[in-house]
């Protein structure tokens, strides 16, 4: 798909997952509509099908995402199952990152990526002690290989804005999904800036989230998809 037909489903696409980004901050439930957002970022990538590993992983990614976000939004139960889940998605953004670099870069790669894991599930076992649980320590897994993914993916900045725009974006969701978990395990106290993480008055994981799927859902297209004859007429007109 390229040329008139991209442009239309662009213009079918956006427009659909701003209605649905309204619809989930107003509306109550809001989580038919925070699904489907999800779903729709997924079939996008699926319909911009294109022949390359970069496609190939970032559809991975999507459906692992979707499957995470049946238990985290839909179901609201077995969280550990989504955070593994969410795991392998960011082991597929991983994966992409990866590819055409040479061996050196990627024993960089992933030597920054296991120390970050290692200090991360480290810190949480020394923090919460005999507290420390299954989710605990996967979602700290998960967090960091995220983390390093956001960091990685701003290096590389002129080749995949898209990637590296909608990895951070993840990265402030999960700060505030992460805050809201925080206080199941300490006390987080009463100052104003940890209350507001914890319990924002507007769904401030969503403002990030949403966005980051439709931008990570577009993240492989090429400019070269984008061109269109000057005769070619745009659903706009």
């Amino acid at each position: 798909m390229r040329g008139r037909s991209l442009v239309w489903l662009l213009a079918l696409y956006l427009p659909t997952e701003l209605l649905l980004a309204f619809l989930l901050h107003t509306q109550s439930p809001s989580y038919p509509f925070s699904y489907a957002s999800v779903v729709l970022a997924a079939l996008a990538c699926l319909a911009l099908y294109e022949p390359t590993p970069n496609w190939l992983l970032t559809a991975t990614a999507l459906l692992f995402t979707l499957g995470a976000d049946l238990f985290l939004v839909v179901l609201d139960a077995h969280y550990t199952v989504a955070m593994l889940l969410f795991s392998v998605t960011q082991l597929a953004y991983a994966a992409r990152l990866s590819l055409g670099e040479g061996k050196r870069l990627r024993r960089v790669q992933l030597s920054v990526r296991a120390a970050a894991v290692l200090a991360a599930v480290s810190a949480t076992v020394a923090v919460l002690g005999k507290d420390t649980d299954a989710l605990a320590v996967i979602a700290l897994f998960y967090f960091a290989n995220l983390l390093t993914n956001a960091a990685f993916a701003a290096a590389k900045w002129r080749r995949a804005p898209l990637f590296a725009i909608g990895l951070w974006l993840f990265v402030l969701c999960d700060i505030f999904v992460g805050f809201g978990m925080l206080g199941e395990y300490l006390p987080l106290g009463d100052g104003a800036l940890l209350s507001f993480l914890a319990d924002p008055p507007l769904n401030m994981a969503w403002v990030f989230y949403l966005p980051s799927q439709v931008l990570l859902s577009l993240s492989f297209l090429h400019r070269d998809r984008l061109r269109i004859s000057k005769s070619t007429p745009l659903p706009f007109h």
